[in-house]
């Protein structure tokens, strides 16, 4: 069996889930190529009862021809009847598993979405299926995935029918992190700098199938040309596919994250509505929510605001790497990232992608500053006051009465805090003392890559993060 980097809460859950003496409908879901199905695969070893996928064909028929030849497969019948609908199809399975043998009857069925053509009845077969069958035996496990993830809140979590509620057990599949992302590299012998483990997830994330792409035998900068900027890059194109795949009517999430994607710092949901001319209704709110149960986006909170001041940021590094260079890139220099190194453009990408790797790894900065066990929420802050601009990207706002104000720093070298940036720290600190009125002790935290240089300024800060803290 390959071996599985990280997934240990998601392996132990289902591997429980698996002994238990109680039915289990378990839903994996999560943004597209984070490896959902190589999860359940690898953890059971391909060993189901049943295991069927959806086709990316919108024709019915075509769907159920597909799971027609699952159940020959399955219960080695060359005599079984076509089903001339989902109920027929799924009464043929639960036959199927009434015969096996099986001391746990595992049922996979990937790609829920795709099965789910227009006016079909999947979801009137499935829901007939569980509660009708499944629901009442001890011995069956159903395991259902989908990159759709809009179909799956929208048709199964949110269910208004025989359905609601009946999922025991939802798994959201997170992208790598950067220890996990280590650990794949030296899994599968490639011999990288933490320096270019950096570089490449602030290309395209924690994504396990992005990742597995690189070539070994060539550079960070040569393996960021040959998959984006080569006329046959693959991931050149994977824009457009990410989005279709994940949602349906792709475009108008691509609208909200095109709207974000031109500002850094996010948006309110009412200012999106502004740009995008979506409508304001529980329906724009709803795909604001499946993209984010998607990682493509967060929300955060504006420290002592309320809901309503809630922002909302693009953070999915795939995507913010195709607005900044790819989208509108009319150059076709298939080396373009080795002939653009260090110029201000992609200087300027680093600082802004190294802020989001930061904020994805908040429980590293918290462990490294000791704070783990302190109930702590993560914040961001702006001042209202136009003249003096000051901005904090993220601020830890502890139990202990104490604030960390985070500031995020990518260099090549020690970062080193000049009288400039030491007046501009100052201010900001100042800034949010007098506008936030907290009565907490404020202590600034740089978090760079490789540590500070000692002068007389880097004495104003309270607390240093470096690089190797995010990789723990």
């Amino acid at each position: 069996m390959t071996e599985i980097i990280g997934r240990i809460k998601e392996i132990k859950l289902l591997k429980e889930l698996y002994d238990s003496d109680n039915p289990c409908f378990a839903v994996v879901y999560g943004r597209r190529r984070v490896g959902k199905t190589f999860l359940v695969r690898e953890t059971f070893g391909n060993n189901f009862t049943f295991y069927s996928t959806g086709i990316n064909d919108k024709d019915r028929n075509k769907q159920l021809a597909a799971f027609f030849m699952s159940l020959t497969k399955y219960s080695n019948d060359e005599s079984l009847p076509m089903p001339k609908d989902w109920l027929e199809a799924f009464g043929l399975l639960i036959k199927i598993l009434e015969k096996s043998d099986d001391k746990k009857k595992l049922i996979f069925l990937d790609e829920l979405s795709w099965m789910d053509t227009q006016k079909s009845d999947f979801v009137t077969g499935l829901e007939w299926f569980w509660n009708g069958w499944a629901s009442a035996r001890k011995d069956v496990m159903l395991i259902g995935c989908s990159s759709a993830t809009s179909w799956i809140v929208k048709k199964i979590f949110r269910n208004h029918g025989g359905l609601y509620g009946r999922v025991t057990n939802k798994i959201h599949l997170n992208p790598f992190t950067l220890a996990e992302c280590e650990q794949y590299f030296s899994a599968n012998g490639m011999k990288m700098s933490r320096t270019e483990q950096l570089q490449c997830y602030m290309v395209m994330g924690g994504i396990p199938y992005y990742i597995s792409l690189l070539d070994k035998k060539l550079s960070v900068a040569q393996n960021i040309d040959n998959l984006f900027f080569n006329n046959d890059g693959q991931l050149r194109y994977e824009y457009r596919n990410l989005y279709e795949a994940l949602f349906t009517n792709a475009e108008k999430y691509m609208l909200i994250v095109e709207a974000l994607g031109r500002k850094s710092k996010g948006l309110s949901r009412s200012e999106i509505i502004d740009v995008t001319k979506l409508p304001n209704s529980g329906a724009t709110t709803a795909m604001l929510e499946d993209l984010e149960n998607c990682d493509i986006i967060r929300r955060y909170p504006a420290f002592g605001k309320t809901k309503r001041d809630e922002l909302y940021q693009l953070t999915d590094f795939y995507t913010l790497f195709y607005f900044n260079f790819i989208k509108n890139n009319a150059n076709n220099d298939k080396d373009f990232w080795i002939h653009h190194a260090n110029t201000p453009k992609i200087n300027s990408w680093s600082g802004y992608a190294f802020e989001q790797v930061c904020m994805a790894h908040s429980d590293n900065i918290k462990k490294s500053l000791g704070i783990s066990g302190i109930a702590a929420n993560i914040y961001s802050w702006q001042s209202k006051k136009q003249e003096t601009a000051a901005q904090i990207d993220m601020i830890i706002d502890r139990a202990d009465n104490v604030v960390n104000l985070c500031e995020m720093k990518y260099s090549d070298t020690p970062y080193i805090i000049n009288k400039e940036y030491d007046a501009n720290l100052k201010h900001k600190m100042w800034s949010f003392a007098e506008e936030s009125k907290t009565k907490k002790t404020l202590r600034l935290v740089m978090v760079t890559t490789w540590g500070l240089k000692q002068n007389v300024y880097s004495g104003s800060v309270s607390n240093e993060v470096t690089m190797d803290d995010l990789f723990q």
